[in-house]
């Protein structure tokens, strides 16, 4: 990350980009290359994975929630976000995350 940082700055110094890059806002030019860009990059940088399969739905040994998103064995517990998928979906896991809340939903009013 630190030499994709340096090369960054360094694409934004050239002559081709000097009509449309301003001052580097952040980290800042006061930043320089080694210790100070390795702790900003230890405090800034952030995942952006969609995680799916932590708590997967299922009836085998490795399924954590049931077909109602019932944790096994922990009563009055269950899980509603985007773990229960077995797969990554093909798309944005968005819409199939606002699906399962929606059906979470319908099971908690039904039981209620």
């Amino acid at each position: 990350m630190q030499r994709g940082l340096g090369m960054c700055r360094d694409l934004a110094q050239t002559r081709a980009l000097a009509g449309f890059v301003g001052r580097e806002v952040t980290p800042g030019p006061e930043v320089a290359p080694g210790r100070a860009l390795r702790a900003y990059i230890a405090a800034s940088a952030a995942s952006c994975k969609h995680y799916v399969d932590t708590c997967r739905v299922g009836r085998d040994g490795d399924a954590v929630v049931d077909d109602r998103l019932r944790v096994h064995g922990v009563q009055g517990l269950r899980v509603v976000d985007a773990s229960i998928m077995p797969r990554l979906p093909a798309a944005h896991t968005n819409a199939p995350t606002i699906m399962v809340a929606e059906r979470a939903a319908d099971l908690i009013r039904g039981e209620a």
